[in-house]
This record gives structure tokens, C-alpha cells and sequence, in this order.
């Protein structure tokens, strides 16, 4: 476990370095973490080798939501840390790392409903970022719009990491998931990244 652990960290030590290489050593992007953890998520399905509802669907998600973010970045502007780059990157390899376990034990949940729930609340997230980005991408100046598009943004990225605790409420440690995805809400929160 500690060889997949080591690969989950490289990989998004790698993202990063590239993307602070590529753009700027003072910011770093949160599409770049987003690609990182997809590739992650496809590694870790393909070593681990259990393939049901909720790796297949963990791995859409993340995939989806890379290219939401890419998309933004390309539409509107790129969205960054400027400052907390090192909770950025401890945060989001906690959540890469919980895609191994997840994988590892996603067969012995308990009840299979609660996870056909989550892709309510990812599509949901998901149509916000994709419709902000489609609908603001003209309206940059508007202070107004700027603000609502804050609020679009925050709004669909929250429903999506909460698609990801649904998704494994039931599985035999969702304790550790809820922990690290509601770290992850009030870190995103708290540094107000929109």
C-alpha cells in the first residue's frame, strides 16, 4: 500500500511542478490538482482491479470535473491559490489517497442506493460550473455578474465534493471520507478560491 501511496503523491508533486514551471512558481492551479487526482483515480483502479459502480463512477467524476476546470481556465480565467499552496497540495492528496481506499473497499458497501444518489448532486454541480462559465465568459467587467459567477462556481464545486461523501456514506470507512471531503469544503471555503 505505501508503493501506491508514494505513486498517488508523485504524481501530483509532478503536476505541480509543471504547472508552476509552465505558468507561475507564486500560484498554482486548481485545474492542475484536478488532472492530477484523475490520473490518479485511473491508476488506482487499474492496480487495484475492482471494477463496480463506485470506482467507475469516482473515476467519471474526477475526469468531469478536470475538464470542467480546464474549460474555466480557457473560458474565463484560471482559478488559483495565490497563498495556501502547501494545504492545497495536503488536502488534495489526502482526497487522491481516500480514492485508494475507496477502490480497495467500495465492493463491501453496505446498502447500494445511497450511491446512485450521488450522481444527482455531481450533475447538478457539474451543470453550474459548465453553465457560469458558458454564461459569464462575455460578462468579465459586470462587478455584478463577477459576483454572481463567485457564487455559480462555489456553489457547483460544493455539490460536487458533496456527490463524492454521498457516493461513499455506506462504504465500511466513510467516517475518513466525510472528514477529508468536509476538510475539503471548508478549505475551499475558507480560501475562497472563486
Amino acid at each position: 500500500m505505501l508503493v501506491y501511496i508514494i505513486i498517488n503523491i508523485s504524481i501530483i508533486l509532478l503536476a505541480i511542478g509543471v504547472d508552476m514551471w509552465l505558468h507561475t512558481p507564486r500560484q498554482l492551479r486548481l485545474s492542475t490538482l484536478l488532472v492530477a487526482l484523475a490520473i490518479n483515480s485511473v491508476v488506482n483502479i487499474y492496480i487495484i482491479g475492482k471494477y463496480d459502480f463506485i470506482s467507475y463512477s469516482l473515476v467519471a467524476f474526477m475526469i468531469i470535473w478536470a475538464g470542467l476546470a480546464l474549460l474555466a481556465d480557457w473560458k474565463l480565467r484560471p482559478i488559483v491559490f495565490e497563498t495556501q499552496k502547501f494545504v492545497a497540495f495536503i488536502v488534495f492528496t489526502l482526497m487522491s489517497i481516500s480514492f485508494f481506499i475507496i477502490f480497495k473497499t467500495s465492493e463491501d458497501s453496505y446498502y447500494m442506493s445511497i450511491p446512485y444518489l450521488s450522481p444527482a448532486f455531481f450533475l447538478i454541480g457539474a451543470s453550474l460550473l459548465f453553465l457560469s462559465t458558458f454564461q459569464n465568459s462575455d460578462e468579465k467587467g459586470n462587478h455584478q455578474s463577477s459576483k454572481k459567477l463567485r457564487r455559480q462556481l462555489t456553489l457547483g464545486t460544493i455539490l460536487i465534493v458533496l456527490s463524492f461523501m454521498i457516493m461513499t456514506l455506506l462504504t465500511p470507512f466513510w467516517y475518513i471520507f466525510v472528514i477529508i471531503y468536509l476538510i475539503l469544503i471548508l478549505f475551499l471555503l475558507w480560501i475562497k478560491i472563486f
